[in-house]
């Protein structure tokens, strides 16, 4: 497997701050359980990292899922080159709010996909193959 660290951003409920809960080396019930208990607000996204990641650093490389309650954004950031986006052009534009807690984030329906069964079969692909699917559309931005 190519997930060296999974990590869920975590917004508790109250005045509690927002932290990182990082599984080293997780396996695949691991990861299903986290994308599943994505939520767009206390629990807006997971980081799938192929490498262990630096403080202060970005996350190059790895995979992002954001979302739940049935849309999710993937995407991969590369550094210096503009990331990977999984893309649905039979999508319309329309703006859905992904992330709700804190500072969020919206993204066009095009971005998202609502398949969870889709979903967790691209994450399976990146898992163990530490590449993107090619048998989904992804852009760069």
């Amino acid at each position: 497997m190519w997930v060296k660290v999974l990590a869920a951003m975590h917004y508790p409920p109250g005045d509690s701050p927002w932290h990182w809960v990082q599984t080293p080396n997780p396996d695949w019930p691991a990861i299903e359980a986290a994308i599943r208990r994505l939520d767009r607000n206390e629990w807006p996204f997971v980081w799938l990292h192929k490498d262990e990641p630096l403080e202060d650093e970005p996350p190059l490389g790895g995979l992002c899922i954001m979302g739940g309650r049935g849309e999710y954004n993937l995407f991969s950031w590369r550094g210096d080159t503009p990331a990977l986006y999984y893309t649905d052009t039979s999508r319309s534009g329309k703006w859905v709010r992904i992330w709700e807690s804190d500072q969020g984030s919206e993204e066009g329906e095009r971005f998202l996909c609502s398949d969870i069964g889709r979903v967790l079969a691209m994450i399976c692909f990146f898992i163990d193959r530490g590449e993107m699917d090619p048998s989904a559309v992804w852009v760069e931005r």
